[in-house]
C-alpha cells in the first residue's frame, strides 16, 4: 500500500465507526417503525376517515379489499352501485387515499387525495386527481 493509499484508509475507518454505525441502526430503526405505524393505523383511520365523507347511495356494496390500489373493477364484475377506498404509505405520516362511487354503468366519481397522519390527527395536504364520469 502506498502512503496516500493508508492516509485514506484510515480516514474511511475513522468515519466508520461504531457509533456512526449505532446512530444509523438507531435511525434506521426509527424510520421504519414510524413508516410502519402510519401504513398499518395511519392507513386505516384515514380510510375511515375519507369512507365517512363520502357521499354514498343506498344499498352501495363496499369493495375496497378487492379493489386494486388506483384502478376500479369493470362494471360487470361487481353489482352496481359500489364505491372504494383504498390507502397506501410510502414514507411515515403520509397516507394517499384512492375513493370512487359507481352509482351505474358510466356514472360514478372518484378522488385521490394526500393526507398526513400524525398518530391520531389527519390533515388533508392535497387533492391531486379527480374523474367524473
Amino acid at each position: 500500500m502506498s502512503v496516500g493509499q493508508e492516509h485514506t484508509h484510515m480516514i474511511l475507518k475513522r468515519l466508520i465507526t461504531k457509533k456512526y454505525l449505532r446512530i444509523m441502526i438507531t435511525v434506521g430503526g426509527i424510520y421504519i417503525s414510524l413508516w410502519l405505524l402510519t401504513a398499518f393505523l395511519g392507513g386505516p383511520q384515514v380510510q375511515r376517515l375519507v369512507l365517512g365523507q363520502m357521499r354514498l347511495p343506498q344499498s352501495s356494496t363496499d369493495i375496497s379489499t378487492a379493489a386494486k390500489f388506483d384502478s376500479w373493477p369493470l362494471e360487470s364484475e361487481v353489482q352496481m352501485p359500489y364505491h372504494w377506498c383504498v390507502t397506501r404509505s410510502y414514507v411515515p405520516c403520509l397516507v394517499v387515499v384512492h375513493s370512487g362511487v359507481m352509482r351505474a354503468f358510466l356514472n360514478g366519481n372518484g378522488r385521490s387525495f394526500l393526507y398526513l397522519w400524525l398518530f391520531g390527527h389527519t390533515v388533508k395536504i392535497l387533492d391531486f386527481r379527480y374523474w367524473d364520469s
